[in-house]
């Protein structure tokens, strides 16, 4: 019977495992022959055009090339182009630039709108970056191809419907964003008539080239937003990612208007190496993250441009932050402030309840527990210690200075940090086989231990940035499926929890380690000793039938 529960578990836990991994890839790329929806092939063919050459700042000509081009595309979908020239601009190379921002507004039919969705993507390439001992361009097929080529056809989409729409659309193509965001910060200081009655902002980066279009960043007060959001098909979001973005040395045109403007701010996160450099070209470029962009914005647009819901400029405003994420077959989950409080309350009135009758039940016993604690600080220590000391002469080997959110350059990074996670697996699981087997703790006290570092842990996160949920779920889900096996005296809960816990987690860490690169070794060995430390106390429970 072991060895069955033994064999079923492996491969549901692998399935769980591809599964999870999947999710961050979707969606798959059709073949969109309907002119009526989005296709990743047409964005294609615009962005061949404007990566065809680097369009940096030090590049005047090919940028102008490219500027004529998004004007003679709108201006070829019937829609007027207005230049807005800004001289004298110091550029971050030190010196004076002319930049132009290009902006359009469409009002619906019926004449002058109240209420505007405006569009943002930056036209310029990034400038010349020096990768070890050469300097290099990027074409911008990516960064922001994605995001000039995505609002050409997410215009022509709302242009087939234009006669439902009760909010209009600006468009608004921003110079010199690589640049100290010179163009938006023009725009915001000269131009007021460009943001008048805006009433929600789509803002479209890209931090690499591939992987899904996250959204990354919302406004802050949220609420409303998130309920927009709702419309998306394959939704792919965080909300936790406002804070690692938060620490990382980027900023987009979206960083100046947020804090106006009720917005959204999408990018891909995959494969910084390719990121600000001249393999972000045309031949690089993703038609499944390019689809994901369509995938999530045009539903979205849709339903604002059409909902006279939207008509008041200050609709989407709200003093209510939500906690929301995405999840492999469940979807999008969303909680208010207030109800994520409530979720963390009863958690921890939950798990005083089981503790107290694990100890009173003698199904475990202080000092079981406090061991098992005990291993999972040292083991979570002692893992992330290793991983600094992996990313720190992955560094040196490269000649790179060592950096926790940024270190792009290393060959093999992805075989370092798969040999470092399977090493951490096997060694958790030999250690904790071996203390259950010299009853240094049982598995119900191993559950346990581990149940209450992370409950610690997510109540520093609650308190410091209100986000939590990749300890916090983990925990209510072990916590269930413990009370489930002691009540019911059936093991499944255990395997189920394994399962959501894997759900949940995966696609999360593997954004996470693909968003900071190597460099964040060090955390990510941390965040998957915990995960180990609560997944094989859970699986050995529903294998093994000890206690």
């Amino acid at each position: 019977m072991q060895r069955n529960r033994l064999f079923i578990s492996i491969v549901i836990i692998a399935v769980t495992f591809a599964l999870g991994l999947s999710y961050y890839w979707r969606p798959f790329v059709y073949n969109v022959k309907d002119e009526f929806k989005f296709s990743a092939a047409k964005v294609a063919d615009d962005i061949k055009i404007i990566s065809s050459e680097p369009h940096s700042i030090e590049h005047p000509f090919e940028r102008d090339k490219v500027r004529d081009y998004l004007a003679q595309r709108l201006e070829g979908m019937g829609i007027k182009v207005a230049h807005y020239p800004y001289d004298s601009i110091k550029s971050r190379l030190n010196t004076s630039i002319k930049i132009t921002n290009l902006y359009s507004k469409i009002d619906p039919p019926s004449g002058e709108a109240t209420s505007y969705l405006l569009l943002v993507a930056h036209l310029d390439s990034r400038f010349r970056k020096k990768v070890f001992d050469k300097y290099v361009y990027s074409y911008g097929a990516a960064d922001d191809g994605y995001g000039l080529g995505v609002i050409l056809e997410s215009v022509r989409l709302a242009l087939l419907y234009r006669d439902d729409w009760k909010q209009g659309i600006k468009i608004l193509f921003t110079d010199s964003e690589e640049s100290d965001l010179d163009g938006i910060r023009k725009a915001l200081s000269q131009n007021p008539e460009i943001f008048k009655n805006v009433g929600f902002v789509i803002n479209l980066e890209a931090r690499g080239v591939r992987g899904p279009a996250l959204l990354f960043e919302t406004s802050p007060g949220n609420r409303k937003i998130m309920e927009l959001y709702k419309s998306a098909r394959n939704p792919f979001t965080y909300s936790v990612t406002t804070a690692v973005y938060s620490i990382l040395p980027n900023s987009t045109d979206f960083t100046l208007l947020k804090d106006s403007y009720p917005g959204m701010n999408f990018s891909v996160i995959d494969n910084l190496r390719y990121y600000h450099t001249e393999l972000d070209n045309f031949s690089n470029i993703s038609l499944n993250s390019i689809q994901h962009y369509g995938d999530q914005t045009e539903p979205v647009i849709f339903k604002y441009m059409t909902d006279v819901t939207y008509s008041n400029p200050e609709s989407l405003f709200s003093e209510v932050e939500t906690v929301f994420l995405t999840m492999p077959v469940i979807g999008f989950v969303c909680f208010s402030g207030d109800l994520y409080l409530i979720v963390n309350i009863l958690t921890l009135f939950f798990l005083i309840f089981a503790v107290s009758h694990l100890l009173s039940s003698k199904k475990a016993g202080h000092t079981g527990i406090i061991r098992s604690s005990s291993l999972v600080l040292i083991i979570s220590f002692l893992a992330s210690l290793t991983g600094f000391c992996v990313a720190f002469l992955s560094a040196l080997s490269t000649g790179q200075k060592y950096n926790l959110v940024n270190l792009p350059y290393v060959r093999f990074d992805w075989i370092i940090m798969i040999i470092a996670l399977l090493t951490l697996a096997l060694l958790v699981w030999r250690i904790y086989i071996n203390r259950i087997a010299r009853q240094r703790f049982n598995q119900i006290e191993a559950i346990t231990g581990s149940i209450i570092i992370q409950f610690l842990l997510s109540v520093v996160l609650y308190v410091f940035i209100r986000e939590n949920f990749f300890f916090l779920f983990p925990v209510i889900f072990s916590i269930v499926a413990m009370l489930f096996s002691i009540f019911t005296h059936t093991r499944y809960m255990y395997l189920i929890a394994c399962i959501l816990i894997l759900l949940l987690l995966v696609p999360f860490y593997y954004a996470i380690i693909v968003a900071l690169t190597l460099g964040s070794l060090p955390v990510f060995m941390l965040l998957a000793s915990l995960l180990l430390s609560i997944l094989i106390p859970l699986m050995d429970s529903f294998v093994r039938k000890l206690v």
